[in-house]
C-alpha cells in the first residue's frame, strides 16, 4: 500500500481522528493516560509466490495522522516488530514541509541486503481506533527509495507501545500508559 492511498473510513464515513489537529509547535506536556487500542488487520490482494494466483492476505496496517509544521496527512502504515526504525518515504516529508537532516550513521539495510539513503526528522503522530486517540512527537526516518511503504518500527513508534498480534482474529492491540517528554530526552 502506498502512503498516499486513502485509509478506510469507519462506517458512516466520519473521521477516526477526534483529537487535536496538527500542532505547529511542541506540546507543553505529553499525553499521559492508560489506553488500549484495537485495530483490525487490513486486507490486501497479492500474487501467491508458489503459483502467481491472486489471493487475499491480512496485514497489521493502521491509519496514522502524520503532521508537519502546518499540515497533516492521513496515511497507512505497517506495524513491523522486525524494523528498528519508523520509516516514511521522503515524498511525505516534502509534502508536509518537514525539515530533514541527512543521517550520518550507517544506512539501514533493507530486506535482501540493499541499503537506503535516509534522513531524520521530527513529526507529530496520531493514531485512533475510534475509541481512544494517542498523539506524540516522534523522531523518524525518511528514505529516498522507490518504495513508498510506511513502516512503523522500533524508534518513533513501537518504543511507546506494548503490542499484541492475534493472527487468527486478524487483529492487533496496542497498549500505552505514558509518552515521552522530549524536552528532557537525549534520544
Amino acid at each position: 500500500r502506498s502512503w498516499f492511498e486513502p485509509v478506510r473510513s469507519p462506517p458512516g464515513g466520519e473521521s477516526e481522528f477526534r483529537g487535536r489537529a496538527c500542532l505547529s509547535e511542541s506540546p507543553e506536556s505529553s499525553v499521559v493516560y492508560r489506553m488500549t487500542m484495537n485495530f483490525p488487520y487490513q486486507s490486501a490482494i497479492v500474487a501467491a509466490p508458489e503459483t502467481g494466483v491472486e489471493r487475499v492476505i491480512y496485514r497489521p496496517v493502521i491509519p496514522l495522522l502524520v503532521c508537519g509544521p502546518e499540515d497533516g496527512l492521513l496515511v497507512a502504515g505497517l506495524v513491523d516488530t522486525g524494523a528498528d526504525n519508523t520509516l516514511f518515504p521522503i515524498a511525505l516529508a516534502e509534502a508536509l514541509d518537514i525539515e530533514l537532516t541527512r543521517c550520518a550513521g550507517p544506512s539501514p539495510v533493507a530486506f535482501g541486503g540493499g541499503t537506503l539513503e535516509t534522513y531524520f526528522g521530527t513529526v507529530m503522530l496520531q493514531i485512533s481506533d475510534g475509541n481512544d486517540d494517542c498523539e506524540w512527537e516522534g523522531r523518524v526516518l525518511f528514505h529516498a527509495g522507490r518504495d513508498e511503504s510506511i513502516i512503523l518500527g522500533g524508534q518513533g513508534f513501537l518504543e511507546y507501545f506494548a503490542v499484541e498480534f492475534d493472527g487468527p482474529a486478524r487483529a492487533m492491540r496496542l497498549e500505552n500508559d505514558s509518552m515521552p517528554d522530549f524536552k528532557n530526552d537525549s534520544h
